[in-house]
C-alpha cells in the first residue's frame, strides 16, 4: 500500500537505505516467522517516510536481537536499528505480532 501525493525529490542514498530496510524485514519474516503474509505501507511526505511492514506469522523474541546464532545470522535487526539511528529515524516494535513501524524525516 502506498499512501501520499506526489513523491518529493529525493536523495537516493536515502531511497537506497528504506528500500534495504523493508527487504531485510520482509527476508525476516520469509526465514522466521512461518507466516504466509507480509504486509508493507509506505507513506511519504515533503518531511518524512514512513513504513510499517507486518506479517501474520509467529512474532519474534525481541531479547534476541542482534545475538549471533551462527556465522550467517543475528545481523539484520542490529543492522536495520544502525541503519535508522544513521538517518535520524524512529522505530516502534511490536515483537508479539512482527509489526515494524519507522519513519526517517528527509532534510
Amino acid at each position: 500500500e502506498y499512501k501520499g501525493d506526489e513523491c518529493p525529490d529525493i536523495d537516493k542514498v536515502l531511497l537506497i537505505n528504506v528500500i534495504r530496510m523493508i527487504f531485510e524485514l520482509c527476508t525476516n519474516s520469509i526465514k522466521h516467522s512461518r507466516g504466509t503474509n507480509i504486509y508493507i505501507s509506505i507513506e511519504i511526505t515533503k518531511k518524512s517516510i514512513k513504513f510499517f511492514v507486518a506479517d501474520n506469522g509467529c512474532g519474534f523474541d525481541y531479547n534476541s536481537i542482534g545475538k549471533v546464532k551462527n556465522n550467517n545470522s543475528g545481523y539484520g535487526i542490529r543492522m536495520l536499528n544502525e541503519r535508522i539511528v544513521l538517518l535520524k529515524g524512529s522505530i516502534e516494535y511490536d515483537r508479539d505480532r512482527a509489526e515494524f513501524k519507522i519513519k526517517i524525516p528527509i532534510y
